[in-house]
């Protein structure tokens, strides 16, 4: 049984008494199997509201718990402050954002932007806090490499493929701006995206 469930149970006995069956331990050890994906934090607050809600003396079955403790994740996430959309890409922070523009301003970002996967390096500078290494690198520029094939209309996907391409037109579009941002050359697509869509020959 997970440690961090037993608090949970124990409040729940306190409360409604032992459940009335053959083999308590069994029965407690499949609520706990349930139960284990939520936080210690979630699964404390979710109790008070199933308290509130739970009108016998009879223990709380799992779907009671469970629909407490969902209860209690949705009732967080409206209390949540709404970021603009526009200024943080992706919920990113702005000094998650500002730190990937330093990281991304030396010699692996000048070689990104000009190969064409620079806002996936970006990207993955926001999110990691540090630039890709080894392996990474393949697969980032693996990425942006597919987007410029959807943007092209050479690769499509099974589903909604209009809106992956518009996506992907508009990912096209971000990364050349930021390699302008970031470096002041003038925000057009790469040599590789251009000849993909048919601007070159």
């Amino acid at each position: 049984m997970s440690e961090h469930v037993k608090p949970y149970l124990s409040r729940l006995t306190v409360m409604f008494g032992t459940p009335k069956t053959d083999d308590v331990g069994a029965f407690l050890a499949e609520y706990a199997r349930i139960l284990a994906k939520y936080r210690p934090d979630v699964l404390e607050a979710s109790i008070d509201r199933l308290l509130s809600h739970h009108r016998y003396r009879s223990f709380p079955t799992v779907a009671e718990c469970v629909g407490a403790i969902e209860d209690t994740l949705s009732a967080r996430q409206k209390k949540k402050p709404i970021r603009a959309a526009a200024s943080m890409p992706r919920g990113w922070r702005d000094e998650d954002i500002t730190k990937a523009d330093s990281l991304c301003s030396g010699h692996m970002g000048r070689q990104a932007d000009a190969e064409g996967w620079l806002g996936a390096l970006h990207g993955f500078c926001c999110k990691a806090g540090r630039l890709p290494m080894g392996i990474e690198i393949e697969d980032l520029r693996d990425a942006a490499a597919c987007v410029d094939r959807v943007a092209a209309g050479a690769e499509t996907v099974a589903i909604a493929p209009g809106q992956f391409t518009a996506l992907a037109t508009k990912m096209l579009e971000q990364r050349a701006r930021l390699g302008g941002r970031l470096f002041g050359s003038s925000p057009s697509l790469t040599a590789r995206s251009q000849a993909m869509t048919g601007e070159t020959s």
